[in-house]
């Protein structure tokens, strides 16, 4: 059985009460998915 932290490849943490607004939130999911991407070509 995996746990989440084996399957992680990247994160973006936001701090307890530091959550930012949407357009934030959109403009961080891009950079995690195009690390994403580079992992999945690069093995």
């Amino acid at each position: 059985m995996f746990h989440y932290e084996d399957l992680t490849i990247a994160y973006k943490l936001y701090g307890n009460g530091n959550v930012p607004k949407d357009e934030q939130i959109i403009k961080d999911m891009e950079v995690i998915l195009q690390a994403y991407a580079k992992y999945m070509l690069e093995t």
